[in-house]
């Protein structure tokens, strides 16, 4: 199961891995949140989609390298 409190938090503590950071914005972005929280979250979810690793409705399209 999906916890996104704590993805979200390891994510703000640079916790996550390439894999984690894309589950964690395939979820925000599918679910819309992206576009709701601080604006770091839409920023990020706007690098991924425009670079290729999910589409606009939060699939991912191709792994991510640890740079997140």
């Amino acid at each position: 199961m999906f916890d996104l409190y704590s993805s979200m938090l390891a994510f703000d503590d640079g916790e996550l891995d390439g894999d984690g950071v894309l589950q964690l914005f395939s979820h925000l972005v599918s679910t819309g949140y992206a576009w709701s929280l601080p604006g770091r979250y839409g920023r990020t979810a706007c690098d991924l989609i425009d670079n290729g690793y999910l589409d606009n409705q939060g699939e991912i399209l191709r792994g991510l390298d640890d740079e997140y």
